[in-house]
Formats: structure tokens, sequence, C-alpha cells
């Protein structure tokens, strides 16, 4: 068995737009500043893992200065492990 230790994954409002977040928040903006830090949903995480032939993935939203997009993220990952519960293991942040 493959368990990804560590993956962020966002609603797809945030993924849609991401200028806006990082304008919003400075680690977010500063962390997702490169065009190569890739974002992604739950669902395009499960479609990767299944390419890459990963069997789970520990899952984090990202710890936003705001509570209602950091409770946002949240609710997206717990969501997902509700969704697809043998291949995602939720973490809260705050």
């Amino acid at each position: 068995m493959i368990i990804d230790g560590h993956v962020h994954i966002v609603p797809p409002s945030i993924v849609r737009d991401r200028a806006h977040y990082m304008a919003a928040d400075r680690w977010f903006g500063i962390l997702h500043a490169s065009p190569r830090a890739r974002l992604v949903s739950a669902e395009e995480l499960i479609h990767s893992m299944d390419d890459a032939e990963v069997d789970a993935a520990l899952c984090f939203g990202f710890a936003f200065a705001d509570n209602a997009i950091c409770r946002l993220c949240n609710d997206h990952v717990l969501e997902a492990a509700a969704r697809w519960p043998s291949r995602l293991i939720p973490f809260a942040v705050v």
C-alpha cells in the first residue's frame, strides 16, 4: 500500500480564483506566487493518485488567516474524506 503523507487540497473556487486568495492572505500569496506551485481540489487529487497508483493520502487545506476561508478549506477536506473514505485521511487546520 502506498500512502502520501502530506497533501494540500483546496476548494475549486480557490483553484479558479487563485489571485484573489493570494492577495487576501500574505503567506498563501508567498507560497503560491510561482505558477509552478499547483493548486488542486480533492477530485483532481484523486485523479492524480489514480495515475500514480497511490492508495491513500493525508489531506490538509491551508491555514488562512481569515477564519471563514480556513473553514471553507476544512469543509472541503472533510467532504472529500466522506466521499472517498478509503482514499483520503482528513486533517483540519487552524
